[in-house]
């Protein structure tokens, strides 16, 4: 059963990966965009680099492997141009996790991995 388990997530993991869960239209396409999520694995912060032409809201959710929600931040502010977001994960297990970025209606989803 551990096996079966260890399969299931190992595949979840793979198809989730560095992808963007929603394709935005072809006319907002580089409208608002996740750039990078660095550094990977991480040790203690975390930064998301988002470009967008305009004013927006992201929410960010961090989630265990399963999909359980670990930790959420405030809503952020997004202003046009590029901007990066600085998260503290210092208190944070070692393990595999994804972060959901929602910007507008589009998801973007990284896995992630702790030191």
């Amino acid at each position: 059963m551990k096996e079966f388990l260890l399969v299931i997530i190992l595949l979840i993991a793979g198809l989730i990966g560095n992808a963007q869960t929603n394709t935005p239209s072809s006319e907002d396409e580089n409208a608002t965009k996740v750039e990078r999520v660095f550094p990977n694995p991480i040790d203690d912060h975390l930064f998301v680099e988002i470009t967008s032409d305009d004013f927006s809201k992201a929410s960010i959710v961090l989630m265990d492997i399963l999909g359980n929600p670990v930790q959420q931040w405030e809503v952020v502010e997004i202003m046009p141009g590029t901007q990066k977001i600085r998260l503290n994960l210092n208190k944070l297990h070692s393990g595999l996790y994804l972060l959901k970025v929602k910007i507008g209606e589009q998801n973007f989803v990284n896995r992630l991995r702790k030191v």
